[in-house]
């Protein structure tokens, strides 16, 4: 069954994915889709809706709906949502992604998981070339492993090793992530904005080098070798 095509007055729809996403989830109003399309995604919203409500006292969600707050906070209502059964406000994009962070954390999913429960978020499959790179924007690349090894294994080909982080009641596998993992700071149920000099008590970070080897003039064991920390938490985000 065809949708008629709809747009309101605005800018030019660019030719870029993201956009043409926004336009179609934003500017269509649900008149002009046809009646059992609309039946079908009440079910799905009140499926999804279910989800979010279960998972709400989860761990994962509280770390992120926290971290919401902290980092992308608002409270201008024309720019700011409601966080989902949590009370507090952050902008729409962090509302967003505090609700699909919440949702994911409990596996109600039925059919394709990486597209269905993100609500206010648009999800586009990601490549090889999205893991490794970095946006410094809101966007993410994130990857649905069937196992601890599969984490480990993508970590040690897309990451940093500058912090990576694992949110777990096992531990078993916060033992073998915190051993496997060769990053500067591992984190278990703790947010990676620790990483941070001052957090550590080591006050101000000044004259910050990214190199790996950061020792100048005679080098001798010491100067060879780095130091890993491993921050153990209880859902901290601060």
């Amino acid at each position: 069954m065809a949708v008629p095509s709809y747009r309101r007055e605005g800018p030019v729809v660019s030719s870029d994915t993201f956009t043409r996403l926004a336009d179609f989830v934003l500017r269509r109003p649900a008149s002009v889709f046809p009646a059992p399309v609309l039946e079908q995604a009440r079910y799905l919203l009140l499926d999804t809706l279910g989800i979010a409500v279960a998972a709400g006292p989860m761990e994962a969600g509280r770390i992120a709906r926290d971290a919401a707050v902290l980092l992308y906070g608002s409270s201008d209502p024309q720019h700011s949502a409601r966080m989902l059964f949590d009370g507090r406000r952050a902008s729409i994009a962090g509302a967003a992604y505090a609700a699909a962070t919440q949702i994911d954390n409990l596996d109600g999913h039925d059919g394709y998981s990486p597209t269905k429960g993100h609500i206010g978020v648009a999800v586009v499959p990601a490549t090889d070339e999205d893991y490794g790179r970095e946006y410094l924007s809101l966007d993410l690349s994130a990857r649905i492993v069937s196992s601890i090894d599969d984490a480990i294994e993508h970590i040690r080909r897309y990451g940093t090793g500058h912090s990576e982080t694992i949110v777990t009641r096992s531990l078993a596998a916060s033992r073998e992530f915190t051993g496997a993992i060769d990053a500067a700071v591992v984190l278990v149920n703790a947010s990676s904005r620790f990483v941070d000099g001052g957090e550590f008590g080591y006050g101000a970070e000044i004259g910050i080098s990214t190199q790996k080897l950061h020792a100048r003039g005679p080098m001798g064991l010491a100067e060879l070798t780095s130091t890993k920390y491993i921050v153990l938490g209880s859902g901290q985000t601060r």
